[in-house]
Parts: C-alpha cells; sequence; structure tokens
C-alpha cells in the first residue's frame, strides 16, 4: 500500500477547472462561471482551478503550477495565448484549495476575438483538465440577449433522467410531492443568430418559495446555422422520489447573465395537467405559449416580493419584516417611511415585553395589518432581503 506521506503520493484531488469573467466575489468562494461570452463584454477572462488537499493537518509542501490558454484554429490545431508558470506554497491550514488566473485586456472588446477557446491546467508538467469557452460577436457594441435569442415558449414536465422531452406530451403546472422524480425544463428559443453555429448557454436557478436557492445548473446546447429553433431541454431532480417537497419554486432562467424569464413551480398532493405561466423581460418581442401571461416579469417579481414578506407577516415573523423595511427605507431615504416603521417597532417592542391579553392582541393585530398596507403600498423590487 503506498504510504500517503511519501513523496510519489499524490497530494492533491482534483476538484474543478471552471472559466468566468466578473471578479466579483459571491457566496462560498464562488464566481459568476460561464462558457459562453459576448466579445464586448469581456476584458479579463478567468480560470479557476481547485482541488483539495490530501495533506490537509499534515505539512505545507510546494505546487508547481502550469496554466495554458489556447485559441482553437479551424484546422484543428491550437494556437498559444498564454503560458502561466509559478509554484505556490499550500499549507496544511487549507483543505481546498483554489488558484484563479487570467488573461486579457482592460479595454472590452480588445483582445479576446470571436472564437473557441480552452484552458489546460497542469500540476508537475501533467495536464490534469481542459475547460472549453466561446466568444461570439453580433456585429453590435452592445450587449443583448435580444441579438442572440428570444423565447418561443417554456414548458415543465414530470420525467426520469433519460427521457427525451421532445417527446413528452403532457405538461403540468402542478406536480406531486409524491410521484415526480425530476422535473424537465423545455425551452424553445428563436435562434436570431442565423448565420454562425454557435453554442447557447442557459442558467437555471430555483428557489423556494423563502427565497432560498434550492438548485443551479448551467448548461450548454450547440445550434445549427440556419436552424430558426434551440431546443434547450434539461431536469433537475433525483431517481428517487422526495427532491421535490410541497410549496411554491421560483425558476429563473438566464442568458448572457441577464435575466430572461421567470417561471412560477407548484408542488402539490396530485399533479395538474397544462401550460404553465411565463413572466418574460419585456424587451423581447416574441409571444409566449402562456394561459395568462399578460403580466410582466416586473409585475411577477413586485408581486413575488410582496408576497413574501406577506407571508413572513402570516407566520408571525413581524420583527423581521419591521427590519426589512427599515433597510429598504434607509436605502431608499424614504424618511416618511421610517418613521412609520419605527412607530409599529416601538409598538411591537412594548408588546413583546408583556404577556398578551385582549387588548394587547388587537393592537398586535393592528401593526400586522398596518405593514401589510406598507409592504402592498411600495414597490419592493429592490428590496435586498427577499
Amino acid at each position: 500500500m503506498l504510504n500517503f506521506l511519501s513523496p510519489s503520493a499524490s497530494k492533491f484531488k482534483f476538484r474543478n477547472l471552471k472559466t468566468y469573467s466578473s471578479t466579483e466575489w459571491l457566496i462560498d468562494n464562488k464566481k459568476n462561471y460561464r462558457n459562453v461570452f459576448d466579445r464586448y463584454e469581456v476584458d479579463y477572462i478567468y480560470a479557476e482551478f481547485s482541488f483539495h488537499n490530501k495533506q490537509f493537518d499534515v505539512k505545507n509542501w510546494i505546487l508547481k503550477f502550469n496554466l495554458k490558454c489556447f485559441f482553437q484554429n479551424k484546422d484543428g490545431s491550437s494556437s498559444l495565448i498564454c503560458d502561466l508558470k509559478f509554484d505556490k506554497e499550500i499549507e496544511q491550514e487549507d483543505p481546498v484549495i483554489y488558484i484563479r488566473e487570467g488573461w486579457g485586456n482592460k479595454d472590452k472588446g480588445a483582445f479576446w476575438k470571436e472564437g473557441t477557446y480552452c484552458w489546460e491546467a497542469f500540476i508537475d508538467n501533467k495536464k490534469i483538465e481542459t475547460d472549453f469557452f466561446h466568444i461570439y460577436e453580433t456585429g453590435k457594441e452592445y450587449i443583448s440577449p435580444s441579438s442572440y435569442i428570444n423565447i418561443k415558449s417554456i414548458q415543465l414536465y414530470e420525467c426520469g433522467g433519460d427521457t427525451d422531452l421532445a417527446e413528452a406530451t403532457n405538461p403540468y403546472k402542478v406536480f406531486s410531492s409524491e410521484t415526480t422524480r425530476y422535473v424537465g425544463f423545455r425551452l424553445l428559443l428563436n435562434n436570431l443568430l442565423l448565420k454562425k453555429r454557435w453554442f447557447c448557454e442557459v442558467k437555471m436557478r430555483i428557489y423556494h418559495q423563502n427565497r432560498s436557492l434550492k438548485a443551479e445548473l448551467s448548461v450548454i446546447f450547440p445550434v445549427k446555422r440556419e436552424d430558426p429553433t434551440i431546443d434547450a431541454s434539461f431536469y433537475w431532480g433525483s431517481d428517487e422520489f422526495g427532491s421535490w417537497t410541497k410549496g411554491s419554486y421560483i425558476i429563473e432562467f438566464s442568458f448572457l447573465e441577464e435575466l430572461i424569464a421567470v417561471v412560477p413551480l407548484e408542488v402539490a398532493t396530485l399533479i395538474e395537467e397544462g401550460t404553465v405561466e411565463v413572466y418574460r423581460n419585456p424587451q423581447y418581442e416574441a409571444e409566449l405559449s402562456t394561459e395568462g401571461g399578460s403580466e410582466t416579469l416586473t409585475d411577477f417579481i413586485l408581486r413575488t416580493n410582496q408576497s413574501i414578506l406577506i407571508q413572513k407577516l402570516a407566520n408571525s415573523e413581524i420583527a423581521i419584516v419591521i427590519k426589512e423595511l427599515l433597510n429598504y427605507a434607509d436605502k431608499k431615504g424614504l424618511n416618511g417611511l421610517t418613521k412609520k416603521v419605527v412607530n409599529l417597532s416601538a409598538k411591537f417592542n412594548r408588546l413583546t415585553k408583556n404577556e398578551h391579553s385582549e387588548a394587547e392582541d388587537k393592537v398586535y393585530n393592528e401593526i400586522n395589518e398596518a405593514l401589510i398596507d406598507l409592504v402592498y403600498d411600495l414597490d419592493l423590487l429592490n428590496l435586498s432581503e427577499v
């Protein structure tokens, strides 16, 4: 048996090689990973190489790392873009190691041209992983999903892990918590980049009704020249029942980091066939196959944010709603709102110090109703807490 402390033993276990362009820090030490970019939105493009440190809590060691980027020529050959070499000390206190390096130019659109590229990561001159990414241009120096796609329809299905959604015939608008394995998402997109072969990357995020993130995935679809429709079908769930519990969910679809549509999903006891409502970004002109789709995406997000606060009030989470309203008022400079909420907060705090009598219960209900009125009267679209 190989001793993991011996010089010949591997000191790492590969985790991921991912590509991104925005240096903004996200929760859990993540970046906004992507593999498809518009030429005029990128200055630098970065690679993130991560691995598990098998010498964790044992000893420090030196990593000899090499990161290369190649342009894929049309004849099948590759041209070297950059070759980054360095030695990095890996400290035993770190269980997971992230190495982030990039290449480009500070002026967007100046360095990265249209084409297919790849990052290749090496340790001790041995290639560990490759990650391809694609850059396109539409002839317009402004970036908009409407230069690439618009939405034709979105339908949801209950399916297994090997289902071809193109052959599915019965879409659902309500799913059963007892019989749902995977929820299949079939997006039909109008291809507006007809003269190119390209890759369409769609991101999906699923939120529970309390806005906790349930799932996030990114899927890339090859698009043929002159193909008018992109069938972007994928699914999320499990082979076992129980991945989907009863409640309301919100599904967000993004392209080029812009929200293009939102779909509500309901999980109950019994299924209900039908087409879900699709709330699209109003900049897109394509009509959707919906059963009621007069409400805009902005209207839906506003209504959803309001309903979350109302639900919190229904669950007696008055203190949380007060805090969120005060944060909103402070950011917007709404002194009148601040005074109203502070007064309601003072009344609420006096109640919580005593046992509720019948009179105090009446005041409690009055506070609750006053907060509900404030929620419905305000534009809460940019409320950070929801």
